[in-house]
């Protein structure tokens, strides 16, 4: 048999043993070579279409989607670090809307030496103050509030922004310097931080403001 001439010829390595006992179990089936790799051909593609099938009954996975809808309770007011001696504006701790969409209810705002290169917090937060734009400014309340939707939420309304909340400006009980809470993402994690007002911002720490 054809089956039998090609195994004979490899008679002579180190398989014998395998071989010898694939020829005798083909022997006893009554297949040929040609016959044995149809059957494998055959066994292949029945996987293949049983693997689509089962692919297109699965459909498309489904992407679990992402909350950017914030709530915020307003009659609670905010826990501050043991190290706050006063909070600069505590009359708006407790202001702003209750429930918002962060990606089109908030907008990033820029004060327009960080456009340009740098410039100091302090700078920015006297700004805001004389302009008349700190009540429209997020606080600490809204940043613990967008902090709890995740990492995903905040990505997809500030990228990787470090967005600052201007209305919760604070002065340390220890040093006497104003600091203004933040969120940016690290390790894979939203954090709060609080930056201090004399060092410089650029054009990746935006404020942010609700629209009026």
């Amino acid at each position: 048999m054809a089956m039998s001439k090609t195994l004979i010829a490899s008679e002579s390595g180190p398989g014998i043993e395998i071989i010898r006992q694939s020829r005798t179990a083909l022997d006893k089936c009554g297949l040929n070579l040609d016959q044995l790799q149809e059957v494998v051909h055959r066994g292949r593609e029945f996987q293949t279409r049983f693997t689509e099938l089962i692919m297109m009954l699965a459909g498309p996975k489904e992407e679990t989607p992402i909350s950017i809808v914030v709530h915020v309770d307003r009659s609670i007011r905010p826990v501050y670090p043991n190290w706050v001696d006063k909070v600069m504006h505590p009359e708006l701790e407790s202001t702003g809307p209750v429930e918002y969409d962060i990606a089109s209810a908030v907008s990033l705002w820029l004060h327009d030496k960080q456009k340009k290169g740098l410039t100091t917090g302090k700078v920015i937060f006297d700004h805001l103050k004389k302009n008349n734009m700190i009540e429209s400014c997020g606080n600490l309340q809204d940043a613990l509030a967008i902090q709890e939707l995740g990492i995903a939420a905040f990505k997809k309304a500030f990228g990787n922004k470090v967005v600052y909340f201007w209305k919760s400006v604070v002065r340390d009980r220890y040093d006497g310097y104003l600091y203004v809470p933040c969120l940016y993402v690290s390790d894979g994690e939203v954090v709060l931080f609080w930056n201090w007002l004399d060092i410089d911002w650029d054009v990746n720490g935006p404020a942010v403001r609700f629209a009026k």
